[in-house]
């Protein structure tokens, strides 16, 4: 019943079951036990601990009742402000319905993630998304000027962001931005270089939340 998400109830009474064509059509809802990830975290106050991926990698899912019968699966991601619903092909799918694999979409944010089985949701668990950065501009930076960090991976929580400025090997400032906006699904986020940055050999990273590219 978990492995095929859809059955149908009858009953038998006295040693005769009821009509077949007439019997109660349901549907199992899914339920996602884990999602594996290159990347976790160990949340401070417990042991239990949060997958982590960047966008474009492929996660796993393991449940129960995650194979399509009327409808598509499809995995809800967290994005800005909306959900992101994606099909799992149906070849990403186990036969048992009880693992299947999905790429991370462009627009990814921190949130939960559910699956959509047959109509059904399932339980929601947790999913990180590691910052990765697209492009800066100017290329190469100026000392003491603004520039843009376009960024997926990012929330538009300006709080929760913070730009190192790698100088040597042994020398790193921090920088805080001052504005997160979007084009489209990418964050472009603008923060001033360090007067201590060099044009040429200054490498630059992006944190967000607790994760930084």
């Amino acid at each position: 019943i978990k492995k095929q998400n859809e059955f149908s109830v009858t009953i038998t009474s006295g040693g005769v079951e009821s009509d077949q064509a007439s019997a109660l059509n349901q549907t199992a809802k899914p339920r996602i036990i884990a999602i594996k990830t290159k990347y976790t975290r160990t949340m401070y106050d417990s042991d239990n601990k949060i997958p982590a991926a960047n966008i474009g990698e492929e996660i796993s899912i393991t449940g129960e009742g995650m194979k399509p019968v009327s409808a598509d699966a499809v995995i809800e991601f967290q994005g800005a402000g909306k959900i992101i619903p994606i099909i799992v092909p149906t070849d990403k799918i186990d036969l048992n319905g009880t693992s299947l694999k999905i790429t991370v979409p462009s627009g990814a944010q921190n949130g939960y993630l559910s699956v959509k089985v047959n109509g059904q949701y399932s339980n929601y668990l947790a999913l990180e998304i590691v910052p990765t950065i697209l492009n800066i501009s100017p290329d190469p930076i100026i000392p003491g000027e603004n520039i843009t960090i376009s960024s997926s991976g990012v929330g538009s929580n300006i709080y929760l962001a913070i730009a190192y400025f790698k100088l040597d090997q042994n020398q790193e400032v921090v920088a805080y931005p001052t504005a997160i906006s979007y084009s489209g699904e990418v964050a472009q986020i603008t923060v001033k270089a360090p007067l201590s940055a060099s044009n040429k050999y200054t490498a630059v990273n992006i944190q967000y939340d607790k994760w930084r590219d």
